[in-house]
């Protein structure tokens, strides 16, 4: 079901879309810890109520017809709001602290690389420059350029579950991965570890090399 806003005055009354949907009734600002995404909901709520509340303090004298116009104006037009600050919002959702450091550290990567990009205009050629960008002027690797896209993959993922966009280049886009290099001992060189002498002081590192060896790392 849709959430709405219900605005008053005096006698007059009207309803304004959010845009957002709850598969239960609740009252107050908050989606119950029961509600799957309850957290990116929650600031998405946030985010229009402010929106909302921002407008009125700022035209007092306006009808109710006019607030719900201009509300729902911004809220008609997806896809406009910044790639970068969307990317940083969203991984503000997430529980672990390293994750939303992820999240941010891609936001500034795409807010320095084009810092006015937004769902709309990061179409599939975007993404491939983007990915240029990764590779041959931040010199990540191929497995490091997949780990931004995929940031901002679930980014657009989260944009199109709240309506902000309709778009979605990662149908016609494919990541690149690279397959990582295995850097495990081969048992010939293991075997020379174990035979390895060493000193009486450095017995007890060896033990340990046999044990991790010995239970299957």
């Amino acid at each position: 079901m849709l959430i709405f806003v219900i605005l008053r005055s005096g006698d007059n009354r009207t309803k304004i879309s959010t845009g957002i949907t709850s598969p239960v009734k609740f009252d107050g600002k908050l989606f119950p810890n029961t509600v799957k995404n309850h957290a990116a909901k929650n600031i998405a709520l946030t985010s229009f109520l402010n929106k909302l509340d921002e407008y009125i303090i700022l035209h007092p004298d306006a009808s109710l017809y006019e607030v719900k116009e201009a509300v729902s104006k911004r809220k008609s037009s997806p896809g406009k709001k910044n790639l970068a600050s969307c990317i940083k919002e969203f991984g503000d959702t997430q529980r672990k602290n390293s994750t939303r450091l992820l999240y941010k550290a891609t936001s500034d990567k795409v807010r320095k690389f084009a810092p006015g990009v937004t769902f709309n205009n990061a179409d599939v050629d975007w993404l491939r420059r983007f990915e240029r960008h990764c590779l041959e002027d931040l010199h990540l690797s191929v497995n490091g350029t997949a780990k931004e896209l995929r940031n901002i993959r679930a980014t657009f993922n989260w944009a199109l579950d709240h309506e902000l966009t309709e778009k979605y280049p990662f149908r016609r886009f494919k990541i690149k991965h690279e397959k990582t290099r295995k850097r495990s001992l081969t048992v010939e060189q293991l075997r020379d570890l174990i035979n390895y002498k060493v000193d009486v002081c450095q017995r007890c590192q060896k033990w340990w090399v046999r044990l991790t060896a010995y239970s299957s790392g």
